[in-house]
């Protein structure tokens, strides 16, 4: 049986990290609206969404148990747009980058700048699209899975946009800002949810009790995405796009920022408005604020979506009207395999790093490696409890070189890190190398301090298969880490004192030499006796 709103939630650690998608894309026909501003011309504007997936969405979705049968009562409207936390309408231009602006630029920067308590837009910090974008193109203009998009999110962050802003250029990945991307891992996805509002459902009026659950997102502050086949059949009024009819045709990824239960539109044309034509989504897009593309127009960026479009069988059986409009009926929302009218939403922590991992790499065909750690005290590569750290999409070669460094998270391997800073050897594994590539290897803390004492060369057999690893071994009070509790140490440890520099969260771990649970002179003290640091 299916609970209501049909919910699939899963704490995301343990299978998007292991999910691998190819990648293919493209853009198809439009149709003009029903009504355009005059004067206005009807451009293509890109997509960019590819279905295939060496996986299915209901394998990485997890059912949480069982769903209420009733909703609490929401508000008739709801618009988290007017948020200082949302970001400004942004446009993709020619790029199929569409998942990687509505996950990382709109509803990965709404949730972080919200879990950072934004207040003012001054304030707020913008994701780079072009970070989700570039990483998983395979450096080709083509869509991305939605899914490979978080997945980035959930395992390495997003650097910011000032720091990778986007350009037209879809190829070029991020060199250097070592920084930047160990900061990107301290804020990163938690859990992922999919919420489908089933077709056998069809929804009559603005109360219907999965339309409910959504809203009740909306209004409890949470910024959705969809995916869409996004030929529409709209009409302007009153200045905004109500697309009140979507068929099949392409595929684009949407955001999801509010509802309004008074939007109507006398869609049979019979001079009276039924309870099945009221009620829309709003929706912001990423074609820039005046587009006129794929059947709707916006002078905003913003357009509505009725919703009896997501019926696949519309409510609305009155003077036949869908009878004059061309193509086949698609529920709005339905496009990924295994889902239905579905909706995504996102939670986003802030992480404690301990380890990071460094590694190093000069290759000729980046699109081809595949990146997985582990720990362990054995000096051989295990392959049991490894985490995939890259790819998301497909090892056919791009031919790209990189000369670079990529940074990961040891993340709940290193945690906590009081059981795991001594006696345990950290990997990398690499397949899909090219022989005479360079790689290096060491581990930092997150401060980029480095914790090994020397970088590990990555060597390579015949088979293309390399692995390297680090043996940390860490004692309290070599806060350091150069293997002796010394004055240096002590001294460091004093500087934290006087706020003239900072600890990484291994070194605040080691500075708390008493085991007190924090550093502080009193753990000086004690070096100091206990070594004869006078």
């Amino acid at each position: 049986s299916r609970g209501l709103g049909d919910v699939y939630k899963r704490q995301t650690m343990s299978k998007l990290k292991k999910l691998l998608s190819a990648a293919v894309g493209g853009i198809l026909a439009v149709n003009l609206i029903s009504m355009l501003p005059v004067g206005a011309e009807e451009n293509t504007c890109s997509e960019g969404v590819i279905l295939n997936s060496t996986l299915g969405i209901n394998n990485i979705f997890e059912n949480p148990g069982d769903i209420p049968t009733t909703t609490a009562s929401v508000p008739s409207s709801v618009d988290l747009s007017t948020s200082p936390c949302f970001p400004p309408i942004a446009n993709q231009r020619g790029l199929e980058s569409c998942v990687a602006f509505a996950t990382t630029y709109y509803q990965y920067s709404y949730e972080v700048n919200k879990l950072n308590n934004v207040t003012n837009t001054s304030d707020r910090v913008i994701y780079s699209p072009k970070w989700t974008f570039n990483l998983l193109n395979n450096g080709k203009n083509l869509g991305l899975n939605p899914i490979d998009a978080y997945s980035v999110l959930e395992t390495l962050g997003s650097l910011k946009n000032s720091d990778f802003p986007y350009t037209d250029n879809y190829t070029q990945w991020p060199s250097q800002l070592q920084n930047e991307k160990i900061e990107a891992l301290e804020t990163r996805i938690e859990t992922t949810s999919k919420y489908d509002i089933p077709l056998d459902n069809t929804i009559q009026n603005v109360n219907d009790s999965y339309l409910n659950i959504v809203k009740q997102m909306l209004n409890n502050g949470k910024v959705l995405t969809v995916v869409t086949q996004n030929r529409w059949n709209s009409v302007v009024q009153n200045g905004e796009s109500i697309a009140f009819r979507c068929y099949d045709g392409g595929g684009h990824m949407l955001t999801v920022v509010g509802y309004d239960d008074n939007k109507s539109y006398d869609v049979n044309g019979n001079g009276i408005i039924e309870d099945c034509e009221k009620g829309a989504f709003k929706i912001a897009n990423s074609w820039g604020t005046n587009f006129i593309s794929h059947g709707i127009s916006s002078n905003t960026g913003y357009f509505w979506v009725m919703y009896d479009a997501l019926n696949e069988v519309s409510a609305n059986n009155i003077n036949n009207w869908e009878a004059k409009y061309n193509g086949t009926r698609s529920p709005a929302f339905k496009y990924l395999p295994d889902c239905e009218n579905a909706f995504f939403t996102i939670d986003v922590a802030h992480k404690n790093v301990n380890f990071v991992g460094r590694l190093s790499v000069n290759t000729s065909d980046r699109e081809t490696l595949t990146l997985k750690i582990n720990r362990g005290t054995s000096t051989l590569w295990s392959h049991n409890n490894a985490y995939t750290i890259f790819p998301y999409v497909s090892s056919d070669s791009g031919g790209f070189a990189f000369n670079g460094d990529i940074f990961f998270d040891y993340d709940n391997l290193a945690s906590p890190i009081s059981r795991y800073c001594n006696g345990y050897n950290w990997f990398t594994y690499l397949s899909g190398t090219t022989i005479g590539d360079d790689y290096e290897f060491n581990v930092l803390d997150n401060l980029g301090n480095e914790v090994g004492t020397d970088k590990q060369l990555v060597k390579f057999d015949e088979d293309k298969f390399a692995y390297a690893y680090q043996n940390i071994s860490l004692k309290k009070g070599d806060v350091n880490y150069d293997g002796a509790i010394t004055t240096a140490d002590v001294d460091y440890i004093i500087q934290y004192i006087l706020q003239v520099n900072d600890l990484s969260n291994v070194q605040y771990y080691l500075a708390d030499y008493n085991n007190d649970g924090s550093a502080n002179s009193a753990d000086v003290i004690a070096m100091r006796r206990d070594n004869n640091l006078y």
